[in-house]
């Protein structure tokens, strides 16, 4: 039997993510901050103090690359680690007011990017989007 693995689910979303990815880069690219920065620095945001595990598993990355970027991100003064106060072998991630200044510009574009992508669907189809997707990832989990 022959496959068309091109017209697959994954493949689909792949492509999809992909095509996402490299038009967001396009988008932020003036903010001198790839997605993968981006990532972290939003996830930062919406939760300030997650240690180095709880960031990676959050942003989906191994521990490793989240560490590389967490140290571009540092050296571009954006976040800064902070010791934990109950485990000293443990750094915290925190935004600095740098970090928060450059979230505050970008944000209105990302929010932008983010609807454009979606303006070929009404909110029905967006919701109903949101739901199978959400039924996919939880049956991936």
């Amino acid at each position: 039997m022959d496959h068309n693995f091109n017209k697959s689910m994954g493949w689909q979303i792949y492509k999809a993510r992909v095509l996402m990815k490299n038009k967001l880069h396009r988008t932020i690219k003036e903010f001198e901050i790839t997605t993968e920065q981006w990532n972290v620095l939003k996830t930062i945001h919406m939760k300030e103090g997650y240690n180095q595990k709880e960031l990676a598993k959050k942003c989906l990355k191994d521990r490793a690359a989240l560490t590389r970027i967490l140290d571009i991100l540092e050296k571009k003064e954006l976040i800064e680690r902070k010791t934990s106060p109950t485990d000293r072998r443990e750094y915290l991630i925190y935004m600095t007011y740098k970090g928060h200044i450059l979230y505050d510009k970008i944000l209105p574009v990302v929010l932008k990017y983010a609807e454009e992508n979606m303006r070929q669907f009404s909110n029905e189809e967006v919701e109903q989007l949101h739901y199978l997707l959400k039924k996919l990832i939880s049956n991936l989990e």
